[in-house]
């Protein structure tokens, strides 16, 4: 921030000052308009009409107005510009106030008074020019509203004539209401009277086919009731009357069963009966039918007056429809002819008056003060970017890759000595184990000086037999070269001639069992659990002065098991035993062992990857580790390079031999044994 705000000191001593002056000019839309058919209230609406001016007030037809005028041409801020129009319309503004209708007219330029006086010409050159466009555009408007009220005047006696037309044909009563209309009126009686006929042919169909159910399929009887009628048929009968001679037909059906009962069939009584039954029965089957063919008659004479009276309303309802028509069409047109007249008499009385519709709020006037460059805003820009800068360059730093480069930087940014670091072995071999063992296998190697170094700083800074023989490897997430430090480290103390027991205390990983080929079938936590067996815990490595106590069994239950008081007993009796304990434990972020471990240790280290760590996550670790109270005596970077983990657990004895030379391969050959036979 410092170093951008000295910058813009700078920049405001150098650069050239410029000032801004401003014109306002106030444009009342209620008048000079020239538009047809268009309301002073409809423009007083328009959001575009201010926002077109201020287009119009940076055009080349004003900007050349402007730049013609005496004493212009030749001022200082125009001189040596090849286009003075073209620098007009790149620095001149013109714009619509955000709280008033005002329009603000404003030049930047590097001398005051010329600033000034441009935009003075420019909003002058405005005003000519709409002055110049208003008398000569009143005549014309006014000549094309007069003609278009004649237009309107001839189109309104047309349609009088129209409507006179239709009256004369049709009469004034053709366009009544349906309630004043004889022709309506007439069609709603025939339909009732049609709808009452219909319904009365449908009962005298239903009354004759239950006549006819009386005479059934008897052709004789089928003959004499279709037969003319004659004066004996009960033709004029009312319904109540043949429902008596219903009646009767039932009276003398059972006499006749009675009759039969009585007499023989062929008796001269039951013949008498039966004859009058059927003359009887043929007479009122004649009389429904009669009555069913005159209803049906009735039906279809009214169904043809309703019909023809239907046709006349719709040819009326056609008329009335194309006098409607010609009404609004003559409506519309007397309206548009009031507006035509308006604006008539409005461009009349604006022509007459020659008044502009243009005032200058506020001239022009040279600014005592420059513009720009604006102090204000040149520092509160030059911090907010030194801001942006110093946050940018902590991300970056953040995110940076630790390495041997920056070690000395690295120890003052983490809050903890950089005890040392690995260098990359990825060239030194292609697993775990190589890697875990370049100091033993390569001693004159950079690996080997590396650890050396490591063990010196660890030395000096506190593991010592006074402050205590145990010393915790820990790091903040896995794969970052925790068993790697730890074995080297080890190795390298036993070579300075200390006796030295690596313990394998990663219960979710162990690894150190397949570094140097031991069996894990009992180790610390079976002797944390109590379990006993013939073989001893502790392992000989084949290297001199170290050996290595493998993890055995991790139960589920690994936290319960070393939160006890027989680590603390365990740890106690391996450091009277042993000059150095190195202890490997499970990554911090993985569970609470390792902080377990480290609330028992006498001291600790951190290791951590080489790759771009975030150094939270290193700060994380240690406050871990401080938060238990370990004596955490510094960071080891680790830089072992990518590696799957798969080959990280080590490959089989032909494959690591192979990758080294026969030297390397016979110093690790007590390694690689674990039995007689081999």
């Amino acid at each position: 921030m410092l170093a951008t705000l000295t910058l813009a000191g700078i920049y405001l001593l150098i650069a050239r000052s410029s000032y801004t002056s401003t014109a306002e000019v106030y444009i009342n839309q209620g008048q000079g308009r020239g538009v047809i058919g268009q309301t002073p209230s409809d423009l007083e609406r328009s959001d575009d009409y201010l926002n077109t001016q201020c287009e119009l007030m940076t055009s080349t037809p004003i900007l050349a107005l402007a730049l013609a005028e005496d004493g212009i041409s030749g001022m200082e801020t125009l001189r040596g510009i090849g286009d003075p129009i073209e620098y007009l319309q790149k620095n001149i503004t013109a714009e619509v106030g955000k709280k008033s209708e005002l329009i603000y007219v404003s030049l930047e330029a590097h001398n005051a008074v010329d600033a000034s006086i441009l935009v003075n010409a420019v909003v002058q050159a405005y005003v000519t020019y709409q002055t110049k466009m208003q008398h000569s555009t009143s005549a014309e408007v006014l000549e094309i509203l007069q003609k278009e009220a004649s237009r309107d005047e001839l189109a309104i006696a047309v349609k009088d004539r129209e409507l006179a037309t239709l009256r004369d044909m049709f009469g004034e009563t053709a366009y009544d209401s349906p309630q004043n209309n004889p022709i309506v009126q007439q069609e709603s009686a025939l339909s009732n009277a049609l709808t009452a006929t219909r319904l009365d042919a449908v009962n005298s169909k239903a009354a004759y086919d239950q006549a006819l159910a009386m005479v059934g399929s008897d052709e004789q009887k089928m003959k004499a009731i279709e037969a003319p009628d004659d004066a004996g048929d009960l033709v004029a009968a009312s319904a109540a009357e043949l429902d008596l001679v219903k009646s009767e037909i039932f009276r003398l059906e059972q006499q006749l069963k009675d009759l039969e009962r009585t007499y023989m069939p062929g008796h001269p009584v039951v013949a008498e009966a039966k004859a009058r039954l059927n003359q009887l029965t043929i007479t009122y089957v004649r009389a429904q039918r009669q009555r069913w063919l005159t209803a049906k008659s009735q039906e279809d004479a009214l169904q043809a007056s309703f019909d023809q009276q239907h046709n006349m309303v719709l040819q009326q309802a056609t008329r009335s429809a194309d006098f409607d028509r010609v009404k609004t069409e003559l409506s519309r047109i007397e309206k548009d002819l009031d507006i035509v007249e308006s604006r008539i008499n409005e461009v009349s009385l604006n022509q007459d008056a020659g008044s502009l519709n243009i005032s200058i709020a506020q001239p022009a006037v040279p600014s005592p003060k420059p513009s720009h460059p604006s102090k204000l805003r040149t520092l509160a820009g030059a911090l907010f970017a030194g801001l942006a800068l110093g946050c940018g360059l902590a991300v970056w730093r953040e995110r940076d890759a630790l390495g041997a480069r920056h070690g000395n930087r690295n120890a003052a940014g983490l809050g903890s000595p950089v005890l040392g670091m690995l260098p990359n072995m990825d060239g030194l071999g292609a697993t775990l184990a190589m890697k875990a063992m370049q100091t033993h296998l390569d001693p004159a190697g950079a690996v080997a000086e590396a650890s050396r170094g490591i063990a010196h700083s660890v030395a000096e800074l506190g593991l010592d037999d006074d402050g205590g023989r145990t010393l915790l490897v820990a790091s903040m997430n896995p794969l970052d070269g925790r068993t790697t430090v730890a074995t080297n480290l080890a190795l390298a103390m036993a070579q300075g001639g200390m006796k030295v027991l690596l313990v394998d205390a990663n219960n979710r990983s162990p690894r150190l069992h397949h570094i140097f080929k031991l069996e894990n079938q009992f180790g610390l936590f079976d002797v944390l659990s109590g379990r006993t067996a013939d073989q001893p815990a502790i392992n000989a490595t084949g290297v001199e002065n170290l050996d290595v106590l493998p993890c055995g069994k991790a139960p589920a239950n690994a936290a319960e098991l070393l939160n006890n008081e027989a680590l603390a007993d365990i740890l106690g009796e391996l450091s009277d035993r042993y000059d150095r304990v190195i202890i490997d434990s499970p990554a911090l972020s993985r569970g609470v062992e390792a902080r377990i471990l480290a609330a028992n240790c006498a001291t600790a280290i951190l290791v951590t990857a080489a790759r771009p760590t975030a150094r939270r996550q290193i700060e994380q670790g240690l406050r871990l580790l401080r938060s238990v109270g370990s004596n955490v005596l510094g960071l080891v970077i680790n830089e072992p390079g990518p590696s799957e983990p798969l080959q990280t657990m080590g490959g089989s004895r032909e494959t690591m031999r192979s990758s080294l030379s026969r030297e390397q391969a016979r110093a690790f050959r007590p390694v690689l044994t674990t039995g007689d036979d081999e």
